[in-house]
């Protein structure tokens, strides 16, 4: 399929174990639980964070964060993972004030910093959650995996712009690299199927 052709939304992801499964392991953990949620593009892992933020809607409902938004760039997986230990993770365990910033992928550079509520259930998904020994900050990790035709399709059609379709290769390698590099799949608690 080349970059130009029209792709066909997917069905809404079906997971296993389900959202409902999954809140409520996470509401079980009590507020302030770090929730990390990791797996290659088009699994369905921002789909299934927005799912658990709506099964948890509420006085406490969690903070969503998007490893895209602290990526800098397509060839940034590596320097994004870093940015996520540095900003949220580590400053987080030991009670500092949690400091993040934005990335703008239309300006391409990041924005202001802003604090972030740290004693908020965090929720953090995007691929390389789990990088540099994550799962050692976190309450729940969870590996999230999908055929790869169906993660494909998904991915692109997500951005209608194509940007996605002209980096996927490239995006595919970093991660490839990451996996190979951390085996991030064996330190999650969860691993969630995603069909759909």
């Amino acid at each position: 399929m080349s970059s130009t052709d029209p792709v066909a939304a997917p069905e809404q992801p079906q997971f296993t174990p389900s959202v409902v499964e999954l809140a409520t392991r996470i509401r079980n953990l009590g507020k302030g639980a770090l929730v990390l949620i990791d797996g290659a593009s088009g699994t369905g892992k921002t789909t299934l964070a927005s799912e658990i933020e709506r099964e948890l809607s509420g006085v406490d409902a969690p903070l969503v964060i998007h490893m895209d938004d602290l990526y800098p760039g397509w060839d940034g997986l590596a320097q994004g993972i870093q940015n996520l230990h540095d900003w949220i993770l580590l400053p987080r365990s030991i009670g500092h004030p949690v400091v993040s910033k934005r990335y703008d992928w239309a300006t391409k550079k990041f924005g202001d910093e802003f604090t972030l509520d740290a004693t908020k259930t965090m929720i953090v998904e995007g691929c390389g959650a789990l990088g540099l020994g994550a799962h050692t900050f976190a309450d729940l990790s969870v590996w999230v995996s999908a055929d790869d035709d169906l993660r494909r399709t998904r991915a692109l059609a997500r951005d209608p712009a194509e940007d996605f379709a002209r980096h996927w290769d490239a995006w595919d390698d970093q991660f490839a690299a990451y996996v190979e590099r951390d085996s991030p799949e064996l330190s999650a608690n969860v691993h969630v199927r995603s069909g759909g």
